[in-house]
């Protein structure tokens, strides 16, 4: 038979696996191009072959199994290698081919274990074919019957085992996610007990004057130019970072005015002026979203 001719390259040989078994097999071969400027000629293209009865390379269509190798003539970048899928009962091989143009490849190198030509095979993968066809599955790994009648004596073992699963998990996600505590009361003892209402809701905590409004207009703090004390949270509630808010007067003017909440759990205001205020609602965000609370 004559030599390929460029741009192709001819893969051959026979395939045995190290014991000498020869197993009937398929093979795939796809060009991977992942580099370079394409140009005018013949393309790369999958070729799909096979092997017979005496584990030689046979090709599905046409005389000889040819792959369009990187060089002159061909549309491609001038380097790329294909990768060899061998596909057969009980295994998978992968290996990646480096063609030359007018040369023949022996593919016998393919199997772990066979004699290996110095270079033709980039790098080879092996692993259980798994999949259906008539492939080996291997349950090595598996719980075997008596394992699993020694740790789950019955169907009430089985449900009970999980039960717990299904609780341990609920119980795990639960606690992670952000509560929302309603509206409490500052407790009695704190600054702001009957006075002031606080709620933690998806990491934040609010608080408000106990008016069950978003705002609430009522006399100033009595005192301006100073920092005064309007409410305490409890322990439980860890705020994160100071905030600030406007302390607009009555009529909805600011006037330099703020309400504070700070990483102490304090609620403060600054008045610059004395007259009644406007209280809005203020928040700040909190280190434990989660509780508890």
């Amino acid at each position: 038979m004559a030599d390929p001719q460029a741009p192709y390259c001819r893969l051959t040989g026979q395939i045995v696996t190290p014991a000498g078994g020869v197993p009937r097999l398929k093979l795939y071969a796809r060009p991977i191009i992942t580099q370079g400027v394409a140009k005018a000629g013949v393309p790369p293209t999958d070729v799909r072959f096979a092997t017979d009865d005496q584990g030689n390379i046979v090709p599905l269509e046409g005389a000889t199994v040819d792959v369009v190798a990187p060089g002159p003539g061909v549309n491609a970048p001038d380097r790329f290698q294909y990768q060899v899928l061998v596909y057969g009962p009980g295994l998978i091989e992968i290996g990646y081919l480096r063609a030359e143009q007018g040369k023949t490849i022996d593919l016998n190198t393919v199997l772990p274990g066979a004699p290996y030509d110095g270079g033709l095979l980039a790098s080879r993968v092996h692993r259980p074919n798994t999949g259906g066809g008539g492939g080996n599955v291997d349950l090595s790994d598996y719980l075997t019957k008596a394992a699993a009648a020694a740790a789950y004596g019955s169907k009430v073992d089985v449900a009970d085992a999980k039960a717990k699963a299904v609780d341990a998990l609920q119980k795990a996600t639960a606690a992670a996610q952000p509560k929302d505590t309603g509206w409490r009361e500052i407790p009695t003892g704190l600054a702001g007990a009957g006075v002031f209402q606080y709620r933690v809701m998806y990491g934040m905590v609010y608080v408000r004057r106990k008016s069950g409004d978003g705002w609430f207009i009522g006399g100033g703090p009595g005192q301006i130019n100073t920092n005064v004390n309007l409410a305490k949270l409890p322990d439980s509630v860890k705020v994160k970072s100071r905030t600030a808010f406007p302390f607009p007067l009555s009529n909805n003017k600011t006037d330099g005015s703020v309400i504070e909440v700070w990483p102490n759990n304090t609620v403060s205001c600054y008045a610059t002026a004395t007259g009644d205020r406007i209280y809005p609602t203020v928040c700040a965000p909190v280190e434990n979203p989660a509780g508890p609370f």
